[in-house]
């Protein structure tokens, strides 16, 4: 007797992806597009963050004082 007892498990994913290959490839595309637009949504806001004066402008005055004067 051979330990497998008529499971093949490689024909089960086979058929799985064969049935829903629509959905995985709407759902891989949609994946995609969620981490571009969040790549984008942050470059937008790391560009902006000088401007709105989230960061200062020179590197010296990032201290805890100045976030606290801006901030309030």
């Amino acid at each position: 007797m051979t330990g497998t007892s008529g499971l093949d498990v490689g024909s089960d994913w086979k058929k799985f992806m064969g049935k829903h290959w629509r959905i995985v490839a709407t759902f891989v595309v949609a994946a995609i597009l969620a981490v571009a637009s969040a790549v984008y949504v942050f470059l937008w806001f790391v560009g902006n963050a000088q401007s709105t004066g989230l960061v200062p402008r020179t590197l010296g005055l990032w201290t805890m004082a100045n976030l606290c004067d801006t901030a309030g």
